[in-house]
């Protein structure tokens, strides 16, 4: 028997850079589902809030990223934008906005498995913030 172990690219990262740290957060909700899905063909007629929390900001955005991948893995509901309400170093609350998937509608762009922890980070700049994560595509 023989192998042979092939290169594979399963990831996908991603920066996010913002003016405040609520941006980067929000910028990353609509970068999720970018890489999901078309959103230009997403409205936003259904609101919906979500609250989570983390250690620190980098596994809060984590966290927050791996909500919103559940809430399309359990419910089909795809985020055209997010407003994030309030924000702390150990949780936010977000409204995001989008509506049901509809096949006829929607095209699926790629699927995403996992929000890693490989990679993240929330660093200051000098123009605001700058977000990096990783997809497991």
């Amino acid at each position: 028997m023989r192998y042979q172990v092939l290169d594979h690219t399963a990831d996908l990262g991603i920066d996010i850079t913002g003016s405040t740290l609520k941006s980067v957060y929000a910028g990353a909700a609509k970068a999720l589902f970018s890489v999901l899905s078309d959103l230009s063909a997403v409205r936003a007629n259904e609101m919906m809030e979500l609250s989570v929390e983390g250690l620190d900001r980098e596994d809060l955005l984590v966290n927050f990223l791996r909500e919103l991948l559940n809430l399309w893995n359990r419910n089909r509901f795809l985020v055209k934008s997010c407003q994030i309400l309030s924000l702390a170093p150990r949780r936010l609350t977000a409204r995001l906005f989008g509506e049901p998937y509809d096949p006829v509608v929607h095209r699926i762009r790629r699927e995403i498995k996992a929000v890693t922890y490989h990679d993240v980070a929330l660093v200051p700049t000098k123009r605001g913030w700058k977000g990096t994560f990783v997809l497991d595509v």
